[in-house]
């Protein structure tokens, strides 16, 4: 095997660390059906989980190893199931626990994830009758492991829940709440700006600057003076552009702060928004390089962890399956090395793209879901089949490079597969 050179050795390293990405936080956010990955400050994106009117995924969150946690919606199923996504490419799928009768409660209202990947805490209303008002609940599990019928840890009283590194943050709707680092739940009121109260907040890892939601459509940008809290004060705010309420929040906006606190996303009518915080002032907040990310845009959340570019041969690749997008939408691949025989420049050309690729096959009592995209506009068929017996199909017409999921009910049975054909080309899955 042979050894390069001292310098040869060097300029290699110069050149790796040259093309290294330097690290960036990152928002997780539902994108129409789908839910997206961008690092903060616009770099790269990814694609984590695909859905379409019938089944789809909201309220994304993230722990700093990128494990995307959201709640799966099914058409015309209220209650709402927990979905883990791992970047070992493991996933977990359980109800989601609740108090009462689960499916006439509402909610998730609130959802966030401790930076360790194993402590979610939600909220959620608890339906107690026709004539009697819902009761407010804050629950925390696990979502990597089984679920119980019922969470480990449920309390009464509580419409939004966050975390500040190991400490519980919530809100009554009226004032903010902080758990004082003693037992769990041992809250004391919390005025980072006198008078004003809360309904959320959301903080940098230092505690030094936070995004306080003060009304369904009101948020103000607080640098604080780096206590913890309950103790943490602000010692300037300002107040952040009013878009109107998040296309998936009911009448209320939606607004996240990257860990650095460097970054701030913004949803509302037109969709989700990322900026740069240079400084805090008094009056409307001056941001920088505001960019719209996605007219679909809404739910924002943070995470430490970086968008990375796709896996060129160690085996790992991301939860969505290993596609990278940029903001723009198109898709990027790696440099593939090499001579090109054909133009002579050192970069082989790009294989051609398969015309159809199944990305998921997800069973669910007698429905299968069959979630694939199409190299270009396409024609499909979707198959599910026992041996050589085809029990339920379905055609139609799929975009260029957009996942699309189509739903099959009324499947019995056991060892079945799933195919999906276009054109001469035919892709089959074991449903499982």
């Amino acid at each position: 095997m042979r050894t390069p050179t001292r310098a040869a050795a060097l300029a290699v390293l110069l050149t790796a660390a040259a093309a290294a990405p330097a690290a960036a936080d990152s928002f997780v956010y539902r994108d129409g059906y789908d839910v997206q990955m961008i690092n903060a400050d616009g770099s790269r994106s990814e694609l984590i989980s695909a859905g379409d009117a019938n089944a789809y995924p909201t309220l994304p969150v993230a722990d700093d190893a990128g494990n995307v946690t959201v709640i799966a919606k099914l058409k015309d199923v209220f209650a709402p199931d927990l979905l883990w996504i791992g970047r070992d490419g493991r996933t977990v799928r359980n109800a989601l626990p609740e108090k009462g009768p689960v499916g006439l409660n509402t909610g998730p209202l609130s959802v966030q994830m401790h930076r360790g990947g194993k402590l979610l805490a939600y909220t959620y209303l608890e339906h107690t009758g026709v004539y009697s008002s819902p009761k407010p609940h804050l629950a925390i599990v696990n979502p990597q492991d089984a679920l119980a019928p019922v969470p480990a840890i449920d309390v009464e009283g509580a419409s939004f829940a966050g975390w500040h590194g190991d400490r519980l943050l919530a809100s009554n709707a009226e004032s903010l709440f902080a758990e004082q680092g003693g037992e769990r739940f041992d809250f004391a009121v919390w005025e980072p700006i006198p008078g004003e109260g809360g309904q959320t907040v959301d903080l940098s890892r230092d505690g030094r600057r936070a995004v306080i939601g003060l009304g369904s459509r009101r948020f103000v940008l607080a640098q604080l003076d780096g206590a913890a809290p309950p103790a943490a004060k602000a010692t300037a705010w300002c107040e952040l552009p009013d878009d109107g309420k998040d296309l998936y929040r009911g009448g209320a906006a939606s607004a996240a702060i990257s860990p650095d606190g460097r970054f701030v996303a913004l949803a509302g009518q037109s969709g989700l928004r990322i900026a740069r915080v240079d400084a805090i002032g008094s009056g409307p907040c001056q941001l920088q390089d505001v960019r719209l990310v996605s007219a679909k845009g809404g739910l924002p959340t943070s995470s430490a962890y970086t968008v990375a570019p796709p896996a060129t041969g160690d085996g790992t690749t991301p939860p969505g399956g290993g596609t990278t997008t940029p903001p723009g939408g198109g898709t990027t691949t790696p440099d593939g090395g090499g001579k090109n025989p054909d133009t002579g420049t050192g970069a082989k050309p790009a294989p051609k793209p398969k015309a159809v690729t199944i990305k998921r096959v997800r069973r669910r009592g007698t429905t299968v879901t069959v979630t694939f995209t199409c190299a270009k506009k396409c024609k499909y068929l979707v198959r599910v089949r026992r041996g050589k017996k085809t029990l339920k199909s379905r055609r139609g017409t799929a975009k260029a490079k957009r996942a699309k999921s189509v739903t099959l009910r009324g499947v019995r049975g056991k060892k079945l597969t799933a195919r999906v054909t276009v054109g001469k080309t035919t892709v089959s899955r074991t449903v499982r």
